[in-house]
């Protein structure tokens, strides 16, 4: 069970954050400000990559109908909100003026903590199923 945990980790969380992470590092080697540290699109394919994540997992589950329901539909719902960050993060390359980045960057931050907390406590409800992993 722990294993699965682990896997999710490892596969998950940390392969969502490689775009994070190497914009970090090739943001630190330039001398000015030019790449930022914190791209919005780096974070929404993160919080995207939780959640389909989590619906790809839900599938397996064949007992707790109602709460597996209910789980399919918070990741969609986030689904349609992070798909909304990406489509403002395409307004702001063409016409920056127009939005504030640093308002959408920071809800993009703050949604991403969110969905780590909602799939971490999915994956941890479902390596207590006795049947979960076994595919």
């Amino acid at each position: 069970m722990k294993n699965k945990k682990l896997k999710w980790l490892i596969y998950t969380l940390m392969v969502g954050l490689i775009p994070i992470i190497i914009r970090i590092f090739i943001s630190s080697v330039f001398y000015d400000d030019s790449i930022n540290i914190i791209s919005i699109s780096d974070l929404v394919a993160f919080g995207l990559i939780l959640h389909i994540s989590t619906i790809n997992e839900l599938e397996h589950l064949a007992d707790d109908k109602d709460w597996k329901t209910v789980q399919n539909g918070i990741a969609l719902f986030l689904i349609v909100i992070y798909a909304t960050f990406f489509c403002l993060s395409i307004i702001i390359e063409s016409s920056a003026h127009v939005l504030n980045i640093e308002k959408i960057k920071y809800c993009t931050i703050v949604l991403v903590f969110a969905s780590i907390l909602i799939c971490l406590s999915v994956y941890d409800r479902l390596s207590k199923h006795e049947n979960f992993g076994q595919i």
